[in-house]
């Protein structure tokens, strides 16, 4: 019934017949209903399959771009699979949505520890390279004069 997965079987067979409008949205709404479904479910199994949670998720906002529970756990999915500011945005978007939420402001409390952690990782990483560079190695010289600096 939907076009965007029937398009690869045209001249095989019997033409199927077109949606009217009424039907087009009786089926992306089911199918809303279904992916969102999937993905819920999926996020209650013993081990997560995030990948498919967010391809499952990122369906419903192709067809629903401000459905808070597609952006909640696009953003879930995308924090458990590394990508936190991804998260991050969709986190926020969904807390539009519904900015009394508890699950989506657990979520955006991780997300913020996790980038918080992560500036701090970095802060670390650039001191220890500056401070090596004070103790040992030789200073930059000035371009022009060749001095140091």
């Amino acid at each position: 019934m939907d076009s965007e997965v029937n398009s690869g079987l045209e001249g095989f067979g019997a033409q199927i017949p077109k949606l009217n409008p009424e039907q087009e949205q009786l089926l992306r709404t089911t199918q809303v209903d279904c992916y969102n479904n999937l993905a819920a479910c999926l996020l209650q199994r013993e081990v997560v399959d995030y990948a498919r949670v967010l391809e499952y998720s990122l369906k419903v906002l192709q067809w629903r771009p401000g459905n808070v529970k597609a952006l909640y756990r696009a953003g879930v999915a995308s924090l458990e699979l590394g990508d936190v500011q991804t998260s991050r945005q969709y986190l926020l978007q969904a807390s539009r949505g519904t900015p009394n939420d508890a699950n989506i402001k657990k979520q955006l409390q991780r997300v913020e520890e996790r980038l918080s952690k992560d500036y701090q990782k970095e802060k670390a990483l650039y001191k220890g390279m500056f401070s090596k560079q004070k103790q040992g190695e030789e200073p930059l010289a000035d371009e022009k004069t060749q001095k140091p600096v």
